[in-house]
């Protein structure tokens, strides 16, 4: 069943997604945004344990000390965490 744009603004949109995609013709772009956007919208949630993980990690994340000696150690305590 062929796909008609009768929207210009749309047609615009759908050119405009072509040349940056490079694809060959509308058809296939527009082929190519659906599937991503069905992909992205039915893709399984991470599992909450992976994401605890990443958090934990996130949080344990501190700001490397600059090298001894640098301009902005005053930034800096002893154990090279921020002030």
């Amino acid at each position: 069943m062929p796909l008609f744009i009768r929207d210009a603004r749309v047609d615009a949109l759908a050119a405009e997604l072509q040349a940056a995609m490079g694809a060959r013709t509308k058809t296939e772009t527009v082929r190519t945004a659906l599937q991503r956007e069905l992909a992205r919208r039915v893709a399984p949630a991470p599992h909450p344990d992976r994401v605890e993980r990443i958090l934990d990690m996130v949080r344990g994340a501190r700001p490397a000390a600059p090298p001894p000696g640098d301009r902005t150690d005053f930034l800096y305590d002893e154990n090279g965490l921020p002030r």
